[in-house]
């Protein structure tokens, strides 16, 4: 039997995706004592997800989108574009691991290596983010600057091993579903 492609289905099945994360981060977080209101939550793993499952087009701007989606919801709109760019970076360094290193092949090993990619790349965007910033917006010196990005990752490196963990796991449970409907990363 020959599937029907229906033009819409590819938004619709973003716009489902980034509902996903979105809803993930508002609802499945655990608050974590800082300064910076920190929290751990699923969605980086879902946004790591997303670019595996769907492609990498479509997939970035899906999850990307959640979560943007869920920083106006929560308020959190200065952060929307750090979180853009830490995202955008994330995914680039998994397409080109995914693409480069594994020849696009789903193994459990290339999988899980690519949570791990996405946990650690991710942390050091937020470490980077957070050191530019001390520079630039509060005129820190570098080595102040320094401290402190190193201070705010605690929540990042435990969202990180949450990724590493979580993107497998889900991967292996989601492509069966997204099988019925189209190739896996496309």
């Amino acid at each position: 039997m020959q599937k029907s492609y229906n033009s819409t289905f590819p938004l619709i099945e973003m716009a489902l995706y980034a509902a996903l994360v979105a809803l993930s981060v508002l609802y499945i977080r655990i608050p974590i004592p800082s300064p910076n209101n920190h929290f751990i939550h699923p969605g980086n793993a879902l946004v790591a997800l997303s670019i595996l499952l769907t492609g990498f087009k479509r997939g970035s701007i899906a999850g990307i989108g959640g979560l943007v989606i869920f920083d106006i919801i929560a308020g959190y709109y200065t952060s929307i574009p750090k979180v853009i760019i830490e995202s955008l970076v994330t995914l680039l360094v998994m397409q080109g691991v995914y693409q480069n290193v594994f020849r696009k092949r789903d193994t459990v090993p290339a999988i899980a290596t690519l949570g791990v990619v996405a946990g650690v790349t991710k942390v050091a965007m937020i470490f980077l983010m957070q050191w530019l910033t001390a520079i630039i917006v509060s005129q820190m010196t570098v080595k102040a600057a320094a401290i402190y990005a190193f201070s705010g990752l605690t929540a990042g490196t435990i969202n990180a091993v949450a990724t590493s963990i979580l993107v497998p796991v889900l991967y292996f449970l989601f492509k069966p579903i997204v099988e019925r409907y189209h190739p896996v990363g496309e």
